[in-house]
């Protein structure tokens, strides 16, 4: 396979990975899509949706691969704060020529106010679930809290995707020739809330720390 094939594969078919890869190597993505800084670029959304529709080629219960994935998801996550938490105790605690302690502060006091609903609700925004577990470290974010949330949305972001694509499969069947444009229409509802919403609480956070100061 050349690497063509493989992005292919990877980003404009995602019914050829649950064949090819199959239900480890989905657990891998998603485990590495959710906190591995390397796993950023792997699709995340769109392949929930896509296992869940087309859930027969994994010979797998759907309730089970979705509890699969909600547990390859929090570890993901849990993974990307432990790289976080030891990155900022051990390389960012003085200023360097790519992070400055200001950032880390205005990061830090968005995270007080607004860090549990962020590991929840990236769950469901492309790049933003990789980086915000590793920030959450970095800043040390409470851990049970870091976790509470972690939870939540693992469970919520991958009991929808996958059993509204199981369902939507089996009830229109037709639909699994045109996934594409589901998935799209998906990515694009779902960034659009969690960004409109990241955008208010950032303003909110600086705003506070300007006052602060």
């Amino acid at each position: 396979m050349n690497w063509s094939e493989i992005f292919e594969m990877l980003f404009k078919d995602p019914k050829l990975i649950l064949e090819k890869g199959g239900f480890w190597v989905l657990l891998l993505i998603i485990f590495l899509e959710n906190g591995v800084i390397f796993g950023i670029f792997l699709p995340g959304d769109y392949l929930l949706f896509a296992a869940g529709m087309f859930s027969d080629l994994l010979g797998v219960n759907v309730f089970v691969l979705a509890l699969a994935i909600c547990l390859s998801a929090i570890l993901g996550t849990l993974t990307g704060y432990k790289t976080g938490e030891f990155t900022g105790r051990n390389f960012l605690h003085k200023d360097t020529w790519l992070v400055k302690k200001k950032h880390i502060v205005l990061t830090r006091a968005y995270f007080v106010k607004f860090g549990g609903r962020t590991i929840m609700y990236s769950k469901f925004l492309p790049y933003v679930r990789t980086l915000a577990p590793i920030l959450a470290g970095v800043v040390e974010m409470p851990f049970r809290r870091m976790m509470m949330y972690n939870v939540a949305g693992a469970a919520l972001w991958s009991g929808s995707l996958v059993l509204s694509g199981h369902y939507l499969g089996a009830t229109f069947p037709e639909l699994k020739n045109n996934i594409e444009y589901i998935i799209l229409g998906l990515i694009l509802i779902t960034t659009s809330i969690v960004a409109i919403s990241y955008l208010k609480s950032s303003k909110k956070v600086k705003k506070s720390v300007s006052q602060a100061e």
